[in-house]
């Protein structure tokens, strides 16, 4: 019993250790961790906003699966935090902008991400989210133009299967 007890007290000084001397790592980690669970993740985010950690919200062209560490004091809010998007869909994201670069707009993004893994309800969810504030601001108008852009997406896809006679 006493063993379980220094392993634990063990454990509580390493987890008091990284909280204290590396925040932001160590509060990203924690919030990757309950990512899953809404209640646990608002919790989680609410502790590091009190330690004066900064949050930065959800990217297409910067965040990752997973919270990530940007400095010692800000955190990069991860794609597989947002309600409605799955781990295949971000990681097709990530795969395409790792590829080429950037996304320019709402309909290079459409163009370049794999269609099967991400639909429109995945594109929606990032839209409220904000993924896109850094592309453009305008929600409204970004979420009104989702079904023209997937469908402009589609088009491309087709044309570039294409093969031409001449």
């Amino acid at each position: 019993n006493k063993s379980h007890s220094a392993a634990y007290a063990l454990v509580a000084y390493q987890t008091a250790y990284f909280k204290a001397h590396h925040p932001a790592a160590f509060m990203a980690a924690n919030l990757s961790l309950v990512m899953d669970d809404t209640d646990k993740l608002k919790s989680v985010y609410d502790d590091a906003l009190e330690q004066g950690l900064a949050i930065l919200p959800p990217d297409v062209n910067a965040s990752n699966y997973r919270f990530e560490p940007v400095d010692a004091a800000r955190i990069r809010y991860g794609l597989g935090g947002i309600k409605g998007t799955g781990g295949a869909a971000i990681e097709a994201i990530v795969a395409a902008r790792g590829a080429t670069g950037p996304f320019a707009d709402l309909f290079d993004f459409c163009r370049r991400v794999d269609k099967r893994l991400v639909n429109r309800r995945v594109v929606e969810a990032l839209v409220r989210a904000g993924a896109f504030d850094a592309i453009d601001p305008h929600r409204a108008a970004l979420f009104a133009s989702v079904g023209i852009a997937l469908e402009a997406g589609e088009r491309a896809a087709a044309t570039a299967s294409q093969v031409s006679l001449f």
